[in-house]
């Protein structure tokens, strides 16, 4: 049998009401429970005819001497516990949300260019929840997953492929963008609005050493493979800076992001490649994760994200 069945239809019944019951129930004292709750006994015994008068049901007997809950009390008793509880819950939660959450948000990445088109909106997150303390740790892009894993990062900025093996780590694609061959501002073809990469043969392709960032290698090898390209490699300089000013020498060529040529050396030339010369950017996490500052992060950026959640499994 449910309270509705005993009550017969619902009616409306206060937290104080509720809060008063409890009370008396706990002591069956009415003066004492008035004590318990820092009120005149008699409004203790307004609130107790009232909630009777409600609900159709005597909760109490009373005489002279003692106090003791009816059936009908016993059974409202149970729920009323489990109505406060969640009253209580609900109202912390409130709390919460009027303060703004409390936490810390780790953020992985592995070069810090990966971040600019999402960068705005991690911005926005920031001035919108002042309360959570947002930190950027920049790592090897292979080593972001193990970091979720072992909840050493919040979350992390890299390519599907650097997670793709790992079956506790989900991976929220961002944002696509195009590979420019990246060239001297003197060099014959930097007045070309658009090249083939094999146009570039013969020439070094300058890139990071696969030892020192797995994440960028891989990226520009993909895009050669799958543009059946077989490029002269040197891969023996371990800065960004370094192999933009090789190339500036004219000494080769590199392979970068459309969105980093406001973010590199100045003398350099961004060319669009013909062909699928792209990369995409998404954002892993532990699928298990208990963080709520991830949770409103990731609820944020719902509507940035290209197309949908992609379940990291071997």
């Amino acid at each position: 049998m449910i309270l509705p069945e005993i009550f017969g239809e619902k009616k409306l019944m206060t937290i104080v009401q509720l809060n008063c019951f409890i009370e008396v129930a706990s002591c069956l004292n009415f003066t004492e429970a008035a004590k318990r709750l820092n009120i005149v006994q008699s409004v203790v015994s307004h609130h107790i005819s009232e909630l009777e008068n409600e609900l159709k049901v005597k909760l109490f007997t009373r005489n002279n001497k003692t106090v003791c809950l009816t059936y009908s009390g016993e059974l409202l008793l149970e729920q009323a516990y489990d109505i406060l509880q969640k009253t209580n819950s609900f109202s912390d939660f409130a709390v919460k949300l009027a303060q703004g959450i409390n936490g810390k948000l780790k953020i992985g990445f592995p070069w810090a260019q990966l971040l600019y088109p999402i960068g705005s909106k991690i911005a926005e997150f920031g001035k919108e929840n002042p309360n959570i303390h947002i930190l950027f740790d920049r790592c090897i892009e292979w080593k972001i997953g193990r970091c979720l894993r072992n909840r050493e990062l919040d979350l992390g900025f890299m390519r599907y492929d650097s997670v793709r093996a790992l079956s506790d780590i989900e991976w929220k694609p961002l944002y696509r963008e195009p590979l420019c061959a990246v060239i001297g501002e003197n060099d014959e073809l930097a007045e070309c609005e658009q090249v083939n990469i094999k146009q570039l043969k013969g020439r070094e392709l300058f890139i990071l050493s696969k030892r020192y960032e797995t994440g960028w290698y891989d990226m520009v090898m993909d895009a050669c493979r799958n543009a059946n390209y077989t490029p002269i490699v040197n891969e023996q300089i371990t800065d960004v800076f370094s192999i933009c000013m090789m190339v500036r020498m004219g000494k080769g060529f590199t392979i970068l992001p459309k969105g980093w040529q406001s973010s590199v050396c100045p003398g350099l030339r961004f060319i669009d490649l013909e062909g699928e010369f792209t990369h995409e950017l998404g954002m892993a996490w532990d699928k298990n994760i208990s963080n709520e500052c991830v949770k409103l992060f990731l609820a944020t950026v719902e509507g940035e994200c290209i197309s949908d959640k992609v379940d990291v499994a071997i």
